[in-house]
This record gives C-alpha cells, sequence and structure tokens, in this order.
C-alpha cells in the first residue's frame, strides 16, 4: 500500500515544508492553495519570492533536495521537450488533444517550431 511504501523508506513528513509565493495571499503566514492538484488541502507558508529563491538556493547548497511544484497546465509548457516559454505571440503554439483524466489540454501534445529553435519571448511580466 501506499502507506507501507511510505513507511519504508524512513523519511519523517513533519521535517519538509511547504513554500509558495502569491500576491493574493498574506505575506509570511499559513495559506491553502486553491489549485486543483492541491488534493489535500494542506497548507503552505506564503513568502515573499526572494525569500523563496534564496531558501531554494540554501537548500541545494547545502546538499538538501527540492521538490518544486509548478503549473504546467499553460500553453508554453512542454513536458515532452522538458521547457516552458512564454513566445511574444501565443498563437505560434499550438495544442492537440486534452487530457481525458482531468477534462484539460494540460497533458496535451505541443505543436511548434518554438519547441524546437529560439524565437522572440515576451520579456515584460504582464499580471
Amino acid at each position: 500500500t501506499p502507506q507501507t511504501y511510505a513507511s519504508s523508506i524512513g523519511l519523517n513528513m513533519d521535517d519538509y515544508v511547504s513554500l509558495t509565493s502569491f500576491t493574493n495571499h498574506a505575506p509570511y503566514s499559513k495559506c491553502q492553495l486553491a489549485i486543483p492538484d492541491n488534493y489535500n488541502w494542506g497548507d503552505s507558508y506564503n513568502v515573499g519570492l526572494d525569500d523563496l529563491m534564496s531558501t531554494v538556493e540554501n537548500a541545494l547548497a547545502g546538499g538538501y533536495t527540492v521538490a518544486w511544484g509548478a503549473d504546467v497546465s499553460e500553453k508554453g509548457f512542454s513536458f515532452k521537450n522538458g521547457i516552458a516559454l512564454v513566445p511574444s505571440d501565443m498563437n505560434t503554439i499550438q495544442v492537440s488533444g486534452r487530457d481525458s483524466r482531468n477534462f484539460n489540454d494540460a497533458g496535451a501534445d505541443r505543436t511548434s517550431n518554438a519547441f524546437l529553435t529560439p524565437g522572440k519571448e515576451q520579456t515584460e511580466c504582464i499580471l
């Protein structure tokens, strides 16, 4: 069972924390991420982006493991190609197929030369 496996690897899950950096949650406090992937509705600690990045860098420099979760439902993410990009024209990326389990196109194939050759990317953050 999953519980048997979890107990066999000897990890104490209380030794791990979930960090996030969102502007729509109070800074430096616990929050729940209202996203479909948060199945157990566990808490994360909302910290500033600079603190999140320095925590990750320090953990890696100290030989610790970091698990990074990210939104992969955007058209510019291609799991198969191992790349995420934001082209200046999102219409250059076509999506074919759907993820039948989650009823979205997160698992669909991306078809575009944008994943094979460099192209013009968006350079400004639009919120």
